[in-house]
C-alpha cells in the first residue's frame, strides 16, 4: 500500500516537472520568393494585399511615402523535464518585409530574416 502511494506521488512530482513544448506563430509567413515577386515601378497596393494581405503595420516616412510592414515570428521549443540532463534545442525565425510606394505603385522594398537555433545547454 504505502509503496503504491509513493510511486504514485513519485509519478505526480515528476509528471508536473515536465513543460510542454512551444510551437507558436505570429503574422503571415512570407518567403524569399513572395519578396522577389514584388517588382518595384511595377507591383501594386492590391497586388500585394492579394498575395500577402494586411501588413502588420502601415505608416508615413520623413519622405512622405506610404510605408507597410509584413512581419512573421515563429518559435519552436520542444517539451522539457526538471530531471533531464540538458535543455533541448530550441528554435526562433523572425521576418520582416518593408515596403514602400510612390502612390499605388511599389517604390522600393528590404527583407530581413534571423533564423536562431539554440544550443544544447547544461543544467
Amino acid at each position: 500500500m504505502i509503496k503504491n502511494i509513493l510511486v504514485t506521488l513519485f509519478t505526480l512530482i515528476a509528471l508536473g516537472a515536465c513543460s510542454p513544448g512551444v510551437h507558436t506563430k505570429n503574422g503571415k509567413n512570407f518567403t524569399v520568393t513572395d519578396f522577389n515577386n514584388i517588382v518595384p515601378g511595377k507591383t501594386t497596393k492590391n497586388a500585394l494585399l492579394t498575395s500577402l494581405g494586411n501588413p502588420q503595420q502601415k505608416g508615413i516616412q520623413s519622405s512622405g511615402k506610404e510605408s507597410w510592414t509584413y512581419s512573421y515570428f515563429s518559435i519552436d521549443a520542444p517539451s522539457q523535464c526538471l530531471f533531464t540532463t540538458a535543455f533541448p534545442k530550441m528554435e526562433h525565425d523572425y521576418k520582416e518585409l518593408k515596403i514602400s510606394f510612390d502612390g499605388d505603385t511599389v517604390a522600393d522594398k528590404s527583407y530581413d530574416m534571423t533564423r536562431k537555433p539554440t544550443k544544447k545547454y547544461k543544467k
